[in-house]
């Protein structure tokens, strides 16, 4: 019996053992499925936390759950009260040291890689000029084409628009503040430019957020002065559009208070007339709210009883009078053109160097199916509602949450601006009692008039005259009022035909409405004023010089006619059309007029009559002019030499002389270049010349 308890007490013995190693081993398994081959073989009875983490049933869930989606029965461990859910009372799972460890070092690593990346690009952003753009520019796009991939292009992005945002986070508005700022956004653009529009979009997004953040902690510094200056930098350097820089306006001044008004003053100066040219009715809106909130604003700080009441009543109405100098187009670009109003005006080199080196730049990264116009699409409602719609501007992302809002409601539809009597421009009331007395008796007329007649340039004037939204056919009108214009002047000014140029090149149905109005003219000839007339013929004779217009425009014109009124206005146009080329070396371009009447039937007739117009007037008046020029400068000579003239009167007449002989050469040719058959120049003629 003794034996056999023996026996029996061995067994169990040996029981416990093997289930003890079977244990230890299982134990062992499951360490290695968390911490890799190399773990210690550690068996300690001890170790009751690592057990306990080993037998929870958590870890068998979350190796569950990675072997049915990897299915290679490699489990990961993953803790399903991560996202706050903490069990057992609010106490947290305990992790172990070893993956404890792994965690502070992947944090660290990750801290590590953005301190050193921020730094560096920190270095290369404090070396940044207005000369070394094009460097700098190639630095930092190294770092998203890195072939060793050390940073992902969103770590890349981040850490610049962090430098960028520690860069211009000052107390003090300097120059060279101003100059920061300015390049930072030409650096910003051209990175846009190389990297596309997903490294673009992302940048705006950022520097939107920094824009947000701000504000929500109502920060007395001036970073959101110079945000709001670096977002209207990009959008004159062509980076975001006319709607986002609108829209963030528009919620800045819905948001601000009397300390943070005067910030509107920055984009208003640098920017605020190529807002208002571009989209005038949002611009209009923008105008409506900050007239609303600045009187506001001026009430509630007339009664408060502060020190700095002063200050800020100073600062907006200063504020107040640059935006209505913008709105009611009396003021120009601070950066563009010199303006005594602005501080800005000594950064115009800056500008112009940095335009033109992006503008080399978008031209090198523009393909054949777009233009150098690379602006975001996205606007700042676009940005906001992400969640909603998502990011519908970048390449092949769809947009959530179905159509968008302004989409839906058909806001993107052209607005009718000058079919109401709310106008999108204001313009002086001397200017519209003059529109009246030219008979601009329609809203449209009235635009038309005053946009041509209060314009800055001609190309200024083109651009307002495109936002007119007209029906089919209305474009005759502006071609009507801009030659009626041109008619009217005292003097001929050649503003009118280089608008009229600027339209028909962007426009080529347009020539013909051109053709249209000038054949009424022609008719009504004889009853024009003598003013009238020659500047229709010198308008005439500079388009014709622009290559605007084509003798074509001459054939329903009857040259040879004897009225006095009818040979003034054609004897003006070929006299201007010829001395136009006595400045230039060559006749290239006026042969290029006269050989259109070449070999085509159609212009006959019109050949004829302007050859027998020059042999029968223009040509015979010349050489009368030459002759009577000649007996002149022999008289002058021989008075010189009594000393009874100037010396200086002598030289005067002589170069009459040389000019008139100049013009009869240059007539001539032009009647050769408009024969059919022309004589080439024999060898023969060039080696005994």
């Amino acid at each position: 019996k003794e034996q056999h308890e023996q026996s029996a007490c061995t067994a169990d013995t040996d029981k416990s053992e093997s289930d003890s190693v079977a244990d230890k081993a299982r134990t062992r398994k499951q360490k290695m499925e968390i911490y890799g081959q190399d773990v210690n073989d550690s068996d300690d009875e001890g170790d009751t936390a690592i057990r306990n983490f080993l037998e929870d049933d958590v870890y068998s869930d979350c190796v569950e759950l990675d072997d049915n989606v990897n299915g290679n029965g490699n489990g990961h461990v993953l803790d399903k009260h991560a996202k706050g859910d903490a069990p057992h009372g609010g106490a947290s799972k305990y992790v172990p040291p070893q993956l404890r460890k792994l965690q502070l070092s992947r944090d660290d690593d990750a801290s590590n890689t953005a301190t050193q990346l921020k730094r560096q690009l920190g270095g290369h952003l404090n070396r940044l000029l207005s000369n070394n753009l094009p460097n700098i520019a190639n630095v930092v796009n190294a770092y998203y084409c890195d072939d060793r991939e050390r940073y992902s292009k969103q770590q890349v992005t981040t850490a610049l628009c962090e430098c960028v945002r520690s860069m211009i986070d000052k107390e003090e508005e300097t120059p060279a503040l101003n100059s920061i700022i300015l390049c930072v956004s030409a650096l910003i653009t051209a990175v846009y430019c190389t990297n596309g529009v997903f490294v673009g979009s992302n940048i705006v997004e950022l520097l939107t957020s920094y824009f947000n953040d701000d504000f929500e902690r109502m920060s007395t510094s001036k970073i959101i002065h110079h945000l709001l200056r670096l977002q209207s930098y990009l959008y004159l350097f062509g980076m975001i559009g006319a709607k986002y820089l609108i829209e963030i306006l528009l919620e800045f001044v819905r948001r601000c208070d009397a300390a943070t008004f005067s910030a509107l003053a920055g984009p208003m100066l640098i920017c605020g007339v190529e807002l208002r040219n571009t989209d005038p009715i949002t611009f209009k809106q923008l105008i409506v709210l900050i007239c609303d909130t600045s009187k506001t604003l001026l009430a509630d700080a007339a009664d408060a009883a502060n020190s700095m009441r002063t200050k800020h009543c100073l600062d907006i109405e200063r504020t107040m009078q640059t935006v209505f100098a913008i709105k009611d187009n009396k003021a120009c670009n601070a950066l563009t053109q010199k303006s005594s109003i602005s501080q800005y005006t000594a950064h115009c080199g800056t500008f112009k160097r940095l335009k033109l080196s992006l503008s080399a730049l978008k031209l090198k990264h523009a393909t054949s199916s777009t233009s150098t116009d690379m602006r975001l699409a996205m606007s700042y409602t676009d940005i906001m509602n992400i969640a909603r719609h998502g990011r519908w501007w970048l390449p092949g992302a769809p947009v959530k949450g179905g159509v968008i809002c302004s989409k839906l409601n058909g806001s993107n539809r052209p607005t009718k601006i000058w079919k109401s009597a709310d106008a999108a421009y204001s313009f002086p009331d001397q200017l519209l009692s003059m529109s009246k007395k030219f008979h601009m008796n329609t809203p449209i007329r009235r635009a038309i008039f005053c946009m041509v007649m209060d314009s800055d340039d001609y190309v200024d004037a083109y651009q307002k005259l495109m936002q007119l939204n007209m029906s089919d056919g209305q474009h005759t009108e502006i071609i009507r009022i801009v030659l009626l214009l041109c008619l009217r002047q005292t003097l001929y000014n050649p503003y009118y035909a280089l608008l009229l140029g600027k339209l028909i090149q962007a426009h080529r149905g347009w020539k013909f409405s051109l053709h249209c109005a000038c054949w009424d003219k022609f008719a009504e000839l004889d009853e024009m004023p003598t003013s009238d007339i020659v500047n229709l013929a010198k308008l005439l004779a500079d388009m014709l010089h622009l290559r605007s217009l084509n003798l074509v425009v001459l054939k329903r014109l009857d040259i040879m006619k004897t009225s006095p009124q009818n040979v003034l206005f054609v004897h003006t146009v070929f006299t201007t059309l010829l001395n136009k080329n006595l400045s230039s070396t060559t006749n290239n371009a006026l042969n290029d007029v006269f050989a259109s009447l070449q070999g085509n039937q159609q212009l006959m007739e019109l050949k004829q009559d302007i050859e027998m117009f020059f042999h029968t007037v223009l040509i015979p008046r010349t050489k009368t002019q030459i002759a009577a020029l000649k007996k002149q400068h022999q008289n002058a000579q021989q008075m010189v030499q009594k000393n009874k003239m100037h010396k200086q009167e002598l030289i005067n007449v002589g170069l009459k002389l040389r000019q008139q002989e100049n013009f009869l050469i240059i007539a001539k040719n032009a009647l050769s270049a408009a024969h059919d058959y022309q004589l080439k120049t024999s060898m023969y003629n060039h080696l005994i010349s």
